[in-house]
């Protein structure tokens, strides 16, 4: 006889669905953006991190911004959600490392040529050279204002 038994569902499954709509948030890795860029172009973990918590599933870490050069869109201080992806389009805001320095900002291609742009129009564009390093750590998918 088949039979369905209790052992047939392991208990975590049931815990974990039981949480899981008690819950939306997620775990993910808070860092300084101005860090990053001391530790050259890669986000690991060399870079001090904090936990934060947060109800967008699709991010991956989360990067404190520091600065007005994105704002109104990113005021100072504001935590940034990064969905760790290799490109950014055109007219989307991503996390990057360029030339030394970490970087979040628009993209522009225009004329062949790509750019970081501020949304701050007081800040100047930043051009990138193709014999500069480039690391793209990912695209903005949401803003919270930390407290």
């Amino acid at each position: 006889d088949m039979q369905l038994q209790s052992t047939d569902w392991p208990e975590r499954e049931c815990i974990s669905l039981t949480t899981a709509t008690q819950s939306k948030k997620h775990k993910i890795r808070l860092y300084d953006l101005a860090l990053c860029a001391g530790t050259g172009n890669n986000i690991d973990d060399n870079v001090p991190y904090t936990e934060y918590e947060t109800d967008e599933i699709y991010c991956d870490f989360a990067l404190k911004v520091s600065g007005d050069s994105m704002e109104p869109d990113i005021p100072n201080g504001s935590i940034v959600l990064v969905k760790i992806c290799d490109s950014v389009n055109s007219g989307e805001i991503g996390a990057f490392y360029y030339d030394g320095v970490a970087y979040c900002k628009r993209v522009l291609l225009k004329n062949g040529k790509c750019y970081l742009e501020s949304i701050n129009s007081k800040y100047p564009t930043v051009e990138i050279l193709p014999e500069n390093t480039l690391k793209v750590y990912g695209k903005i998918v949401g803003v919270e204002i930390d407290g």
